[in-house]
């Protein structure tokens, strides 16, 4: 007895991305239950990475709950550029759950409540939050209320990867760190470089099963793909892993 292509999806452990470069990162495919972070400066093509993760569950016939977070990807252009990508497919928007929230409270009471809503809609697969820095960008907060508010987010993504093995994908952007030689954070004063990094930092990334990718254009179709870190490499002790990616009308290969 031959398994569908769908079953044969579902079942496997990683999932292919979609792309070649990106599977390849990820060891050839991102595996079900994990957290994939892409971040990268505008222009970058980490939310068209991200749809095409999407593309893939949808092939195989599993939902998706995709989660704007700064009006860049609206619900027409995320369904359209499905349809491009899985020609031949009509029943795309069944798959598809759509929302979009621009506050933090919106986006911490949302991922409270996401264990919920995986309950009552058991063939959500997978979760995109694109632009999820861009609620936390608030110079007022204090830093000890940023990382509460951060390890909310963390404790939300955690418990709904747990209990449904939810897949999830975000996209962020970049900022300014002071690093110091061997990694860890310095300042400008003792020395410490600047580095480009994703804008929130770990802290929101479940513990373990979370992979960080930098996404860093060198022209408008090609740049490079870039390992932050891994559940087996830390940010400052995973070694050097870098793929060439290019751009097309149909994704980033």
């Amino acid at each position: 007895m031959t398994q569908s292509a769908a079953t044969m999806v579902h079942q496997a452990s990683r999932i292919p991305t979609g792309s070649s470069s990106l599977n390849k990162m990820l060891q050839g495919g991102l595996l079900r239950g994990h957290v994939l972070e892409l971040s990268g400066p505008p222009g970058s093509p980490k939310e068209r990475l991200s749809i095409s993760i999407a593309s893939a569950f949808v092939n195989a016939g599993e939902e998706i709950l995709f989660v704007d977070c700064q009006n860049m990807t609206s619900s027409s252009v995320l369904i359209n550029t499905l349809r491009k990508s899985l020609k031949g497919r009509s029943d795309i928007q069944r798959y598809v759950h759509y929302v979009w929230m621009h506050s933090l409270p919106e986006l911490l009471f949302f991922v409270h409540q996401l264990p919920k809503l995986l309950a009552s809609h058991s063939k959500i697969s997978l979760l995109v939050i694109n632009s999820v820095s861009f609620p936390f960008q608030n110079p007022g907060v204090a830093i000890s209320q940023r990382n509460g508010q951060l390890d909310k987010l963390k404790q939300g993504l955690s418990k709904a990867s747990a209990s449904s093995n939810l897949t999830i994908v975000t996209t962020s952007q970049l900022a300014t760190k002071a690093l110091n030689a061997d990694g860890t954070s310095g300042t400008f004063d003792s020395g410490a470089r600047g580095v480009m990094l994703p804008q929130l930092g770990p802290g929101y990334l479940p513990n373990g099963k979370s992979y960080r990718i930098l996404v860093a254009p060198d022209s408008p179709t090609s740049g490079i793909l870039k390992l932050l870190s891994s559940p087996k490499h830390s940010l400052g002790n995973v070694p050097t892993i870098v793929e060439p990616y290019s751009t097309t009308e149909i994704g980033v290969i």
